[in-house]
């Protein structure tokens, strides 16, 4: 490892393409790929292998998938996807702001399981409507937009009805403060807010967030901060060489010894051992 930091790609802005949005077709005989280094999205990705196989580093695992297949990315996780040279299928992308953000919660983005394999059946349902954003995405007439933005929803339903089916997340977050909690820590949690401050800015009492949250998630808001800020540390000591200092100041903390005593605590390890059992 000699980064010192991994890139983060940024959807490319086109004035005749809908803002938040792209779509990339994966044809055999081109492998497409923008990076050969494990790198993160500033946007939310979908993967729809429909042929072929690939090996998708996610965040610290590796996943392995043949034939027709959906990987999630969350803009958050740092990957890398090799994949063969005949595979076949779709890339969605799309920002935070493209999509509701119930969907994103409902779906495996960030979770046990990220790359599954899909039934011909089901996968037929989901390459409909991806052919017709296609379609929408080169015919770029007045009302494409709108109608992109319509089918991603659409795709993104019949997706979480396909997945919930299936048991494979067990909690659906359908609380509005719940999936505003989360979506506040991954924006705000190198502020360093306590859990109090959260339930201030979302205009609740502290333990009605407690309680919430921990009913949608099986975790209490303490440790979901908690895992945010971990995740973000283990990135940064697998894929980079920066030093334990240099992560704790990425981190915005001021003390680098109350960031040590944090990742011990959290994770039995040091940060320099974990650094070594990881690699």
């Amino acid at each position: 490892m000699t980064k010192q930091t991994f890139r983060r790609h940024s959807l490319s802005q086109n004035d005749s393409h809908p803002e938040g949005f792209s779509l990339l077709e994966l044809n055999p005989g081109k492998r497409q790929s923008r990076e050969s280094e494990p790198h993160r999205h500033s946007y939310h990705s979908v993967i729809f292998f429909t042929a072929g196989s690939a090996k998708h580093d996610i965040d610290f695992h590796t996943y392995r998938s043949t034939g027709k297949s959906v990987h999630f990315v969350h803009s958050d996780s740092v990957h890398l996807l090799t994949r063969s040279l005949n595979s076949r299928g779709f890339v969605l992308m799309f920002s935070d702001d493209f999509v509701d953000a119930e969907a994103l919660h409902r779906l495996p983005f960030s979770r046990q399981q990220p790359v599954t394999s899909i039934p011909k059946g089901v996968m037929d349902g989901f390459l409909s409507l991806l052919t017709e954003m296609r379609d929408e995405f080169i015919n770029n007439d007045p009302d494409s937009f709108t109608i992109i933005r319509s089918l991603t929803h659409a795709l993104l339903l019949r997706m979480i009805r396909y997945f919930e089916s299936q048991k494979q997340e067990t909690r659906s977050i359908k609380s509005p403060i719940t999936r505003k909690f989360q979506a506040l820590v991954d924006k705000s949690y190198l502020e360093h807010y306590s859990v109090e401050q959260y339930a201030e800015k979302l205009f609740v009492t502290s333990k009605h967030l407690i309680e919430t949250v921990k009913d949608n998630t099986g975790v209490t808001p303490l440790k979901f901060i908690h895992n945010k800020m971990i995740s973000e540390a283990k990135r940064h000591l697998f894929y980079t060489d920066l030093s334990v200092k240099e992560i704790a100041d990425k981190l915005n903390y001021s003390d680098t010894g109350n960031f040590s005593k944090f990742f011990r605590k959290e994770t039995g390890y040091t940060a320099l051992e974990y650094r070594r059992k990881m690699r």
